[in-house]
């Protein structure tokens, strides 16, 4: 057969082939997310390792870097210092892991739940109803609704607090405290089991990944090998680069939301600045979704704290992302905010809560897989790869026009290439160093 026929019919044949297989995949698509889910569960415990070492690792590279260096300076054997400098980083890092978790659960959570206690307590909640009732007679006063709701308020209220009771406390709370029972349980178990494959993930980190590139050498063209490498690499870089940064960031924007507000007097500070810290971690949007239910927190309290709490809200956002954002992050990304806009929308519209934190390092790499694919492409056509140049052009043909270089002095003549004559140079070259 003629080469470009079959190139044409090895196209079609292709084409055919996702075309089914994308039908297959969407006609059985509850039943393979149904599949998805009982496998990831059944690997949770490896998840939870991975994710553990993942938030690790930066502390265990940090100290053993440094305790690395300084033992190498006493003269110890090479082996034996980083044998030593792996084991106690990876000591040092479980330790300000557990501390870490042992901190939130016993200084932040109990603080959560006094807020939320009362947050949510009888007398409160009668004066939330006083309150938003009062504001919404105001607003409808003057108008032919304003006797309709007084009429219906009691009912309307009674109807909200009917629905919190019976919805959610007596079928969350009470049908299915045996199934919340289990999950808490197999979660804390899941856990337990994560820490330790977390560590002997910190063990073997270095034969895990020698390993990978064996087999990555092993099955793929040096050409596409060095690719996949790399692709590997710029992936680790993004996530290690976005998501630790992003949570130092949202940490210290946290703290300084707690401290503000405890110097300010505003109410419920540990259950707002876990909000605010919380959210701060989703980019471009994260701000905005801690702002509102903060401020509404707020306001049923008191109006003018509320206020008070935007301003403040406003100024840490402003300091987070002139000052300590790009500080802690800087341009890890390297995508502008219209593609993690879309990052965010398209993984959060998929994923929910986790694709909006994953969506833009993820999409960070097929970003910088595309940009670099393109730029090979228009290498090996000898096409300009900066896009500044192709803001102006009609056609294809405006990029071919000649760039302006200096003009370097060309040679007044070609000497020809002579090897006895080059070998008798370089035996001179030779002599001279010797008697130097």
């Amino acid at each position: 057969m003629d080469p470009e026929k079959r190139q044409k019919w090895t196209g079609i044949a292709v084409v055919a082939l996702v075309l089914i297989a994308f039908s297959l995949l969407f006609g059985n698509l509850s039943q393979l997310w149904n599949i998805a889910k009982d496998f990831l569960s059944i690997i949770s415990s490896v998840l939870f390792g991975a994710a553990f070492a993942f938030l690790m690792n930066p502390i265990m590279n940090f100290v053993d870097s440094r305790l690395h260096r300084f033992l190498s300076r006493r003269n110890m054997a090479e082996r034996t210092a980083k044998r030593l400098s792996r084991g106690i980083s990876i000591v040092v890092a479980l330790i300000v892991f557990v501390l870490s978790i042992y901190a939130i659960f016993v200084l932040v959570v109990p603080q959560l739940i006094e807020s939320l206690q009362k947050l949510l307590s009888p007398s409160n909640l009668e004066t939330y109803k006083e309150r938003i009732d009062a504001w919404v007679v105001k607003i409808l006063n003057g108008t032919r609704y304003v006797e309709s709701y007084r009429a219906n308020s009691d009912r309307i209220f009674e109807a909200i607090g009917t629905w919190l009771s019976d919805t959610l406390l007596n079928q969350a709370a009470i049908l299915n405290v045996a199934q919340w029972a289990y999950s808490a349980v197999m979660l804390v178990f899941n856990a337990l089991i994560g820490i330790v494959i977390a560590i002997y993930i910190l063990i073997y980190k270095d034969t895990f990944q020698a390993q990978a590139k064996k087999i990555v050498v092993a099955i793929f063209h040096p050409e596409h090998a060095n690719r996949v490498i790399e692709t590997a690499q710029t992936t680790n870089k993004l996530l290690n680069g976005f998501l630790v940064g992003k949570l130092i960031d949202s940490i210290i924007v946290a703290l300084i939301c707690y401290v503000g507000m405890r110097i300010m007097g505003l109410p419920y500070p540990e259950l707002i600045s876990v909000i605010i810290g919380i959210t701060n971690i989703i980019p471009f949007f994260g701000p905005l979704l801690g702002m509102i239910p903060s401020a509404l927190i707020i306001l049923v309290e008191n109006p003018l704290q509320a206020f008070y709490f935007l301003i403040f809200l406003l100024a840490l956002q402003q300091v987070d992302g002139n000052i300590i954002g790009p500080r802690i992050l800087g341009e890890t990304v390297g995508m502008s905010d219209f593609w993690i806009l879309v990052s965010i929308t398209v993984f959060g519209g998929l994923f929910g809560f986790t694709g909006m934190i994953l969506g833009v390092p993820i999409f960070g790499v097929i970003y910088t897989l595309i940009s670099d694919a393109v730029n090979r492409a228009l290498k090996r056509k000898k096409m300009p790869v900066n896009t500044k140049k192709y803001h102006s052009i009609s056609t294809v043909e405006d990029l071919s026009e000649p760039e302006e270089h200096p003009s370097a002095p060309e040679p007044v003549c070609e000497a020809e290439y002579d090897a006895d004559e080059e070998m008798e140079i370089e035996d001179i070259e030779d002599d001279n160093n010797l008697n130097l």
